[in-house]
């Protein structure tokens, strides 16, 4: 698998420095809106134009209480983004949550970035769109299966970065991982609701 960069598709510095702190869990662990609210990297270091955050409840495009970006539908956010990056857990609702239709929608010049699981990318559909050149490449730290499977068509593209699911493994993602398990063991026991409840159960 590749784990670096640094071949001629990836000369854009913004992009391959975008892709490396995604891939490194800069993006782990926290919702969007706590990301935008709290962190200086978007406005100092990597984006020149704005960042645009969507669900898949489908919200239409407004301010993103609190922050400077952009809250946007799926749809709007595919059209208009030069990066798409996934973070979501998978369930029935958001299986294939990246597909055919979805990489029509994007730019021919974006990438997709996932991070999360990789069942919420069609990767038959991202075989198809890389092929085709619907983007511009993609940066993979998970997959339908894993471990990938020796011969995968997605090893032959040279605009792609892999990472065999470790993208969560950095100092920065396992001090908040432990930041998050005692904030929420003390939420618990104020009797409060703990953070990034998935499945509605306390």
């Amino acid at each position: 698998m590749r784990a670096d960069a640094c071949g001629k598709p990836f000369q854009d510095r913004f992009v391959f420095r975008f892709l490396f702190f995604a891939l490194s869990g800069g993006l782990r662990n926290r919702s969007f809106s706590e990301w935008a609210k709290s962190s200086h990297f978007a406005h100092h270091m990597y984006f020149s134009r704005f960042v645009v955050a969507g669900s898949s409840a489908g919200e239409s495009c407004s301010h993103l209480p609190g922050s400077p970006f952009l809250a946007a539908s799926k749809e709007e956010l595919l059209q208009v983004s030069d990066i798409v990056t996934i973070h979501m857990p998978l369930t029935e609702r958001t299986q294939n949550f990246i597909s055919e239709r979805e990489f029509e929608l994007m730019k021919p010049g974006a990438y997709l970035v996932n991070t999360s699981r990789g069942g919420l990318v069609d990767h038959a559909a991202l075989i198809t769109a890389l092929q085709r050149k619907r983007i511009a490449g993609a940066a993979l730290d998970v997959f339908y299966r894993e471990p990938l499977p020796e011969g995968d068509r997605i090893l032959e593209f040279d605009n792609v970065v892999l990472t065999p699911h470790i993208g969560g493994s950095t100092v920065e993602a396992l001090e908040r991982l432990g930041e998050v398990v005692i904030e929420n063991c003390l939420r618990v026991k104020r009797g409060e609701r703990p953070l990034y409840v998935v499945n509605g159960v306390i």
